[in-house]
């Protein structure tokens, strides 16, 4: 039988892996979602996108890219670091700081 100690530590290690897990899914995303933006000068007026260079940058399929590309990398890129900030002060304020410490220490340990 576990004991009610093992059963909260596996949860705040469930949690740091989460939240880990997060941080490297939110570059990809981050990423991903940009890459719409990023496109290169082919010469006489050309631009492709980079991350496929057959697409025409600016033009009608681009165009159909571009508005999911803003709502993405507004959802992503800024949407995760709010959520995560907001997730952190609340539960900062109703944990124990060594409970706090060891599910997300990992996060601003080297910043102290």
């Amino acid at each position: 039988p576990r004991t009610r100690e093992s059963i909260l530590e596996f949860k705040d290690n469930l949690i740091c892996g989460y939240v880990a897990f997060m941080a490297v899914g939110y570059l990809f995303l981050s990423q991903v979602s940009l890459e719409v933006f990023d496109c290169t000068d082919r010469g006489l007026g050309i631009k492709t996108l980079d991350s496929k260079p057959t697409l025409r940058c600016w033009e009608h399929d681009h165009y159909l890219l571009v508005p999911w590309a803003i709502i993405f990398s507004i959802l992503y890129v800024l949407g995760i670091p709010l959520l995560v900030y907001h997730v952190l002060h609340r539960v900062k304020r109703r944990m124990l700081a060594d409970i706090f410490k060891r599910r997300y220490g990992f996060l601003f340990r080297h910043y102290e």
